[in-house]
This record gives C-alpha cells, structure tokens and sequence, in this order.
C-alpha cells in the first residue's frame, strides 16, 4: 500500500504592483467585428526574489554582494477573463482566456 504524502502550506508575502485593472473589472475586448464586454477573473503573475546590495562589500568579480534573506516581487504576467477572446499575431491566431495587460 502507497502512503498519500501531503504537502505543507507556508503563508509568504509577496510586493505586487499593483495591475492597471482590478478583478472583477469590466474591460472591452474585441470579438468579430464588434467590441464586448469581459470581466476580469483572476491574475497570473511570475514570482521571482530579489535582494537588496551592499555596495561596500563586492566578490571577485567587483559586483556588490547581497544582503538578507530577499524578498519575493511578483510581476503581472496576464489577466484571465470570463469570456475567450480571439488573438491574431499576423497569420497566426490563438484562442484564449488568458491575455497579456497591453491587449486590454
């Protein structure tokens, strides 16, 4: 018999900035020859951490080292919407409910 390993929910703090358009926003997004409505539903967002330097301090190379433990910045990577729009980059389309902040 297998045993179900579980895993372990940690609580993080993540510094987001904060998105142009909000969850549960209304933003307009095209669909065949017309403009309609599409609201928000969630963000996608790409976690990375970063940290701060001391400038005093340098390896081998002369960059500064790090100091602390970090911290995580998230950075918005798409919005996901109610509705699936249709994007066209040149020949190629792609169907989809998850669209990048500069098509809204």
């Amino acid at each position: 018999m297998k045993s179900k390993k579980t895993a372990e929910l940690e609580k993080v703090s993540i510094e987001l900035l904060k998105p142009e358009f909000g969850i549960g926003q209304i933003v307009y997004t095209p669909r065949k020859n017309e403009v309609s409505a599409n609201r928000i539903t969630r963000y996608n967002i790409k976690v990375c951490k970063v940290f701060d330097h001391d400038p005093k301090k340098e390896d081998d190379l002369g960059f500064p080292l790090p100091v602390g433990d970090g911290r995580l910045v998230g950075i918005l990577h798409s919005y996901e919407l109610e509705m699936a729009v249709k994007i066209r980059a040149g020949c190629n389309s792609d169907v989809t409910f998850s669209v990048p902040g500069y098509f809204l």
